[in-house]
Formats: structure tokens, sequence, C-alpha cells
């Protein structure tokens, strides 16, 4: 009985230990993954390799994690990082829940082509994910990404994905606004590095015919939940991943940066035909360039009264574009147009066109027609009148 109770109490004094050592967290404290060392550099990497980190401020094992992951972003390697930080943004906990976790700390790096999960004892499974997977076969694209800061809070986010393969590239375009350093703290009272804010001010599917560039923006300004973040602590990274794989192709990130209030060139004369009919339809091309390379849209008067009647979607600067118009009623009409840049500022007015709209062909044998019926009638009924009196 003695030798029983000894080993009870062994026992609970063991299980006490393992306890303390070994307490039941978040997080899963083991290594999943330890990959090679490699000796690829920057030169090599085939894209820039993307590192979702999943978190909790209330993880007590996350600190750790946290500062291994920044400790290889600091090491230079075509990388970003996004701190998904669950129970304070509510996209970040979906996007952890689309990843496939459960339990913090992982790291998923393009998208899940790698995952790490669970607490390490070193930087090295970071190091090496990210080595690997900028060694990855990815789609031949390139991302610009732009963003100007408007003050209060809002951004302007312009990406131009360029295809540069033989065939259409289809993709997801996702784009996270972070604060470098964030305004919530981990498990030991730090900051975490690049923390998600917001929702997404992008998240589309994108399509890109080969050889070309096109760009995606915000429908309007994208607005911070708060009203206290500021240019020089915010960084916005764009990712395009593959639609089947779920993987990443391409990472972009970049600081705002204020614009400028310059206005585009006033547009060339518009050039298009001097004569039709108010039957057709008739388009006119122009173009202006913008110093800076912003976007630019085209206000078009079409009656010569110094109104715009219609304003085009936005253009790249210099690319010369046409607007198809008609006109109802006859005579001759003056046409200007101005163009303005994706900030608003606008520029003179072009030099005048002209068109002119004589009366429609049909329109008019048809009115002489009518013309000769009324007369006939008329002279109809002043014989039957007279034959009657």
């Amino acid at each position: 009985m003695k030798s029983y109770k000894k080993k009870m109490i062994f026992g609970i004094i063991l299980l006490f230990f393992i306890t303390m050592l070994f307490p039941t967290f978040e997080a899963q404290i083991v290594e999943r993954i330890v990959l090679p060392e490699n000796s690829i550099s920057n030169t090599e990497f085939t894209h820039t390799v993307l590192g979702e980190y999943c978190s909790k401020s209330t993880c007590p094992v996350c600190p750790k994690a946290s500062n291994q992951i920044y400790e290889v972003y600091n090491m230079g390697y075509e990388f970003y990082m996004v701190s998904l930080v669950s129970g304070k943004n509510t996209y970040a906990s979906t996007r952890i829940n689309e990843l496939g976790y459960y339990e913090v700390p992982d790291v998923a790096f393009d998208g899940g082509n790698i995952k790490i999960e669970g607490q390490q004892s070193s930087n090295t499974p970071y190091k090496n994910a990210v080595i690997e997977c900028g060694a990855r076969t990815v789609a031949d694209i390139d991302i610009d990404l732009v963003v100007y800061w408007l003050g209060d809070s809002k951004l302007q986010i312009y990406v131009d994905i360029t295809n540069n393969e033989e065939s259409t590239y289809t993709g997801n375009l996702h784009v996270y606004v972070t604060e470098i350093t964030s305004r919530w703290n981990d498990e030991d009272g730090n900051p975490f590095h690049f923390a998600w804010i917001g929702n997404y001010p992008i998240h589309k599917d994108v399509e890109v015919e080969p050889g070309t560039t096109k760009t995606y923006t915000t429908a309007k300004p994208w607005t911070a939940p708060y009203d206290n973040i500021t240019i020089d602590n915010i960084k916005v990274i764009a990712s395009v991943f593959d639609p089947s794989a779920k993987y990443t192709d391409e990472t972009v990130g970049v600081s705002p940066e204020y614009p400028n209030n310059d206005a585009p060139s006033i547009p060339s004369k518009p050039t298009g035909p001097s004569s039709g009919n108010t039957s057709g339809s008739y388009t006119f091309s122009t173009s202006s360039t913008e110093s800076n390379g912003d976007l630019i849209q085209y206000g078009w008067d079409w009656e010569g009264k110094g109104v715009v009647n219609d304003w085009t979607d936005f253009y790249p600067s210099g690319q010369t574009i046409e607007t198809t118009h008609s006109w109802g009623s006859t005579g001759t009409y003056t046409i200007k147009v101005k163009s303005k840049d994706q900030f608003g500022t606008e520029s003179g007015w072009s030099e005048p066109a002209e068109i002119e709209m004589p009366k429609n062909k049909m329109y008019y044998h048809m009115n002489i027609l009518f013309e000769r019926f009324i007369h006939r009638i008329s002279l109809f009924e002043k014989i039957l009148n007279h034959s009657l009196s």
C-alpha cells in the first residue's frame, strides 16, 4: 500500500512538471517541417515569396514565432510577410480558416505551398521555406503596385499585372494593407509586424491577355477602419494566386506616396469624320499624357457648350483612346475634349473639331412625299366642295 501511494505521489508530481513544461496552449510545440539548408541566392528566385503568419494576441508561444519570421524578413530575401491576427481582424480570421489552420502559430508560404505549424526552436525552418518557395516554377507575370496617400485614412491603390506568357493568364488578386508596427500587441506586449488591418482593398479574379498589361484598382478610395493610421507606418502588399493550386505566382509590397498635383496635358484635337447623318454613330480619337504616369480619363463635349457630356473610363498616359457618339438632330456640332487624372486634376479644353449633320436623306424624301400627299388631299377637298356647291 505504501509503495502504491509513493507511486501515486510520484505520478502526480511528474504530471505536474509535465504540465508546467508542456502546457496545452493554442499551439502545437513541434517542428513539423525541417527543410535542408540551401545556398540559393535572391538572383535565383523565380518570384517574391509571400508568408502569411497566423497568430493571436493571447497565444503565449506566438511571440517567439513572430520574432523568428521577422528575422527572416530582415535577411534580405525576396520575401514579404503579413500577420493575420485572429480576434483583432475578422477578415484575417477568415483567411486563416481558408488556409486550413485551426491552431496558432502557423505560417503559410506562397498560399500554403509550404506550411509550417507550431512553435519552432529557431528561424531556420522559416528561412528554408522562403528559399524553397523562391525556387518554385511559377507563371511568368510581373506586378507593379502604386499606392497614393489621400489623407483621412484613405488610400488609392493601382495594381498593374503584366502577362509575359504566350497564353492568357488567370489568377486571383489579394491586396493587404498592413501596419508595419501594429497597433496590436502579442502576449509578450510587443507589437505584431505587418499586421493586416481592415478588409481587402482589392480581392478579385484577374484575366490578362498574353503580352499585355491590365490595371486593377479600387472603385473608390479604400478607407481604413481606424482614423489614426499614418503614411510612414503602412505597407501595402499585393499577391496574385494561381486559381487552381491556390499558390502564389508573384508578390510585391510598397509604401504609400503622396499624389502629385500636376494636370495632364491638353488632349490632342479630336480626330474623326467631318460629316454624317442623324441615323449613324461616329468615332473620335484623342490622347493626353501625364508627367507622373497617372491614369487619365477623358471628358467629351459633343455640342461645343463647354460642358462635359460623357466621361470615359481611365486609360494609361499617352494611350490613344476612341469614343463613339451620335447626334439625333441636324446641324453643325463643335466637339472638344479635356483630360483628368485619377486625383481629379483637369486639363484645359482641346482644339475643337466639327461635324455636320445634314437632314437624313430618307427622312427628307419621306417628308417631301408626305407634303405632296397633304397637298393633294387639300386639292381633292377643294374639287369635292366645288362640285357639291
